[in-house]
């Protein structure tokens, strides 16, 4: 398993179990981050092709 997966069924499980919130959970998505990693995902997919 890769870090992402393992982040994603990590939360799943904490929301699950009451832990975390689902507004919790929105709220901490960092929409800048995720902005930037999209970004870089797109030139480096241009770049390879």
């Amino acid at each position: 398993m890769n870090y992402a997966t393992i982040a994603l069924v990590s939360y799943g499980w904490l929301i699950t179990l009451g832990v975390l919130t689902l507004q919790e959970a929105w709220l901490a998505i960092d929409a800048t981050t995720i902005i930037v990693l999209f970004s870089m995902m797109v030139v480096v997919n241009t770049n390879q092709r």
